[in-house]
């Protein structure tokens, strides 16, 4: 695996939004030998077991960082509302590094629901982690699944950990009593920094309602700008009661490094 090309030549491009990096995570070059140590573990773990395929893939871009997501060109969409009002745009990343992650995935809920992954992350930087998400769904979602997942983020590990905004979309393509099995892929966003949207005013003179609407603050901090950071697709298996689900997700990453390559 060499590049990965995401062509968007047919989107708009209007302005790019600046993000903030994070500092980077102290951490500890792993020695040759310990280097060794961990490539051979994955080795032979997947002789018998195939996830281990996904994690000596993490190790190897780690180890040798020649894996670039390509967009061409670099687009930014802005809708355009009334004067004066505040727009939303969609950028994507110009982060060079490249972060991969490999682990087990599992959502369920009812209309609303939960998320959560964790496994290992490697980057382009060199940095190799261990990490937890967790967060919630919210769409066109009835049951429970769970499987193995894969992702790619255009940045460094401080880019792949904080709060991402997700667009997910799963479908079974196999007849019951297979359809438990699924495939699914999820776009990943980062929020820009928050616009605060001015709250309407309520009339002291509607009693308990006015009264609670003076504890409101003035404004709610909004993000209006979002970030496309990447992409994660996954094979699961599981209970639903619908063919395919779709859905919005709010998740938060931790990333805890364990090692740096040297």
């Amino acid at each position: 695996m060499k590049q990965i090309i995401f062509d968007l030549r047919r989107m708009n491009a209007i302005d790019v939004t600046k993000l903030v990096p994070l500092r980077s995570v102290p951490h500890r070059a792993l020695p040759p030998v310990e280097q060794a140590f961990v490539k051979t573990a994955f080795e032979l773990g997947k002789l018998t077991d195939p996830g281990f395929k996904l994690l000596l893939e993490v190790e190897e871009i780690a180890e040798k960082p020649n894996v670039a997501l390509v967009f061409d060109p670099f687009p930014t969409l802005t809708a355009v509302g009334p004067a004066g009002a505040p727009r939303f745009s969609i950028s994507v990343s110009r982060k060079k590094d490249v972060t991969v992650s490999a682990g087990g995935s599992a959502s369920a809920g009812i209309v609303g629901g939960v998320a959560f992954s964790m496994g290992l992350y490697a980057s382009s930087t060199k940095e190799v982690g261990f990490f937890v998400t967790g967060g919630g769904v919210f769409g066109l979602i009835i049951g429970a699944s769970g499987g193995p997942e894969l992702a790619y983020i255009m940045g460094g590990p401080n880019d792949f950990s904080g709060l991402f905004f997700g667009l997910a979309a799963s479908v079974s393509p196999l007849p019951p009593p297979l359809a438990v099995f699924g495939v699914g892929a999820t776009l990943l966003f980062s929020p820009g920094p928050a616009i605060p949207i001015p709250i309407p005013k309520v009339p002291p003179s509607l009693g308990l309602v006015g009264g609670l609407a003076t504890a409101l603050p003035s404004t709610l901090g909004i993000p209006l700008t979002l970030v496309f950071m990447g992409i994660a697709v996954n094979l699961s298996a599981g209970i639903s009661e619908l063919p395919f689900s779709i859905v919005v997700e709010a998740t938060t990453t931790t990333a805890i490094p364990i090692l740096h390559l040297s």
